[in-house]
């Protein structure tokens, strides 16, 4: 689905040029007021979510370790700055549509751009796309964390398969599903405000960090 999903992403940025708000002014001036602000957007909220959440594919190297012919190291760092180079150029590209106005109020810019498409008053409505790729995106991102979370689980009780897993896990993650919050806005305050410093930054930067020097003391003190 990889090459599909990038395909339908560039078609839509091709897209955006048609617009006739969009202008790569709307970028400029880079660090007007200098790194404090960017600083004070990125964390938590910029660095934990969406860019934070490649850590799940610490959960998988393993798996790609044990594989003689994958290269662990080297598709993880792929995996991670490919992820980190689209979502880059997307919000470039949502930026250069919207202006940075509009961009930070809207909780999906990709959808609100696409709706301003218009090629000659007959080529319109492409937002289809975008639902088909937040439905596909939310698909894979839901499926990818919930087998990184079976594993753990399975590594945590040291079962020999996480297959007996999957099931009661995910009935419970549909369950918190349905109780976690009523609406959008409420997901939304409940999942950014108190989860993002509390639990995200723990689980995504310090925990991550804390492993690596541990694993670094330990080489050392092998070797």
């Amino acid at each position: 689905m990889f090459p599909v999903y990038i395909l339908v992403l560039v078609v839509i940025w091709l897209l955006c040029f048609s617009i006739e708000e969009f202008n790569f002014k709307n970028i400029t001036p880079v660090l007007g007021e200098g790194i404090k602000p960017v600083l004070r957007a990125a964390f938590p909220a910029v660095l934990t979510f969406p860019f934070g959440e490649t850590v799940i594919m610490t959960m998988f190297l393993p798996v790609l370790h044990s594989n003689s012919k994958v290269h662990a190291k080297k598709v993880g760092i792929a995996v991670i700055l490919s992820g980190g180079i689209l979502l880059i150029a997307n919000s470039l590209m949502m930026i250069s549509t919207l202006g940075p106005e509009i961009y930070i109020r809207e909780f999906f810019p990709l959808h609100v751009a696409v709706r301003l498409v218009s090629i000659a008053d007959f080529f319109e409505r492409f937002e289809s796309l975008v639902i088909l790729m937040m439905v596909a995106g939310v698909f894979f991102k839901v499926g990818g964390w919930t087998y990184g979370a079976s594993m753990a689980i399975s590594q945590l009780f040291k079962l020999e398969s996480n297959d007996s897993i999957l099931i009661p896990l995910g009935a419970i993650i549909t369950f918190l599903s349905l109780i976690i919050a009523t609406n959008f806005v409420e997901h939304i305050e409940r999942g950014f405000e108190p989860f993002m410093l509390y639990v995200h930054v723990p689980l995504e930067i310090v925990v991550p960090i804390l492993l690596l020097c541990i694993a670094y003391i330990r080489k050392k003190f092998q070797a």
